[in-house]
């Protein structure tokens, strides 16, 4: 499925809001056109960063990193108790990368050849 076709036609329909993101940019949040109940194992994690600066590169990141940068990341967590179980569970047996991507369909590539 092309880029153009999955974000128009699988997934994305009815606008939310437009905000602007921590960095300036602006983002587009849309209702999804399903959700899901239960979800299948996470066998992989990717940490996505936006740059101006014409790379998009795929590095995998260390099991001693990943904990740090799960924890970056959270927003929020309702039973602070089980937090560091569930992250011990999640990247149990994942694989981890960080990608830099220029725009939206260079990161739809690199995820894609993550994924195959």
């Amino acid at each position: 499925m092309s880029y153009e076709n999955f974000f128009t036609t699988s997934i994305l329909t009815i606008t939310v809001c437009s905000t602007f993101d921590g960095e300036n940019i602006p983002r587009t949040l849309f209702e999804p056109k399903a959700s899901v109940k239960t979800l299948s194992k996470i066998d992989i994690i990717v940490f996505p960063k936006y740059n101006e600066e014409d790379v998009n590169s795929i590095e995998k990141i260390e099991r001693g990193n990943l904990y740090n940068k799960i924890l970056n990341n959270i927003r929020n967590s309702r039973d602070l108790k089980s937090l560091f179980t569930d992250i011990n569970q999640l990247i149990r047996d994942v694989d981890t990368y960080s990608i830099n991507y220029t725009s939206s369909e260079n990161a739809y590539k690199l995820i894609s050849a993550l994924m195959s």
